[in-house]
């Protein structure tokens, strides 16, 4: 029998072991942070994509309580609850609900070329004045006293 030499490599398979150890540590804390990353921008995805059902619902509740020939564009309000849960709509600011939804825009300051010269010959009663630009002021609110968004958009009614 031989005497141990100094240099034996009996402490090798620990030290490997160890190592493996550390990288998968690494590896995992890699994907729980990555994972951290995802669930943030799925939020901020699920927020972008409720302020713009909320802007496409104030447009949708604009146009259909508009009257073209009753020349009501001015006067619109809107209070409406989109579903079960409280979601809601309404014209106005945050700090004003009883406010106009709509106010009329210059056609000049939208880029429109035209001198505003209209043909009245083939137009129904007041209909040429209601046609033009519109901002809309509306207020979403996700749930009963939770938290509210104030989006503003403009509408072009008539052709």
């Amino acid at each position: 029998m031989r005497p141990p030499s100094p240099h034996s490599p009996r402490g090798m398979a620990l030290l490997m072991a160890m190592l493996v150890i550390v990288l998968i540590t690494l590896l995992v804390a890699g994907a729980i942070s990555f994972t951290g990353t995802e669930r943030a921008a799925a939020q901020l995805q699920t927020s972008e994509d409720a302020m713009s059902a909320c802007t496409q619902a104030a447009r949708n509740l604009f146009i259909a309580r508009l009257r073209v020939l009753l020349g009501n564009a001015e006067r619109i309000k809107f209070d409406q609850l989109l579903n079960d849960d409280g979601r809601r709509v309404y014209s106005g600011h945050y700090d004003k609900v009883d406010v106009l939804s709509a106010t009329w825009v210059n056609p000049n300051s939208m880029g429109q070329s035209r001198s505003g010269a209209i043909d009245m010959s083939n137009k129904v009663g007041t209909a040429a004045l209601v046609a033009g630009y519109y901002r809309v002021t509306a207020v979403c609110e996700e749930r009963a006293n939770g938290p509210k968004r104030e989006v503003e958009f403009v509408v072009r009614v008539g052709l």
